[in-house]
């Protein structure tokens, strides 16, 4: 039983580190943001109850504030000739993406809200 547990948690693990590459690939070929955000949401109810869990609704959130940032940067790159809102875009994703990857090699959930 303790045995399965184990691999269980190191399955969850695996996967967040999956959705954090895919989602770190995704600034270069952004397909993969997307598969790795559908790995998470897939694999969310199996990861409940481990501290993974914490870290696939984090990547969940980084992607969809992400798309959220780049849709309203850009709009305001297009029709106004604002460049700056695009630069704090990508630090706030930055963060994010720092976050997930240093809790991860923690082994710690991530506790924060935003």
């Amino acid at each position: 039983m303790v045995n399965r547990l184990k691999q269980h948690e190191a399955r969850m693990r695996s996967l967040a580190w999956l959705g954090l590459l895919l989602q770190g690939l995704g600034a270069m070929f952004g397909v993969t943001a997307f598969i790795g955000m559908f790995i998470n949401v897939t694999k969310l109810k199996e990861a409940k109850g481990t501290i993974y869990e914490s870290h696939l609704r984090w990547q969940i959130v980084t992607f969809w504030l992400a798309v959220l940032a780049a849709i309203v940067s850009y709009t305001l790159y297009a029709k106004y000739n604002i460049n700056w809102p695009m630069i704090l875009a990508v630090l706030f994703v930055i963060y994010r993406m720092l976050t997930s990857l240093f809790m991860l090699i923690e082994a710690q959930p991530i506790k924060r809200w935003l």
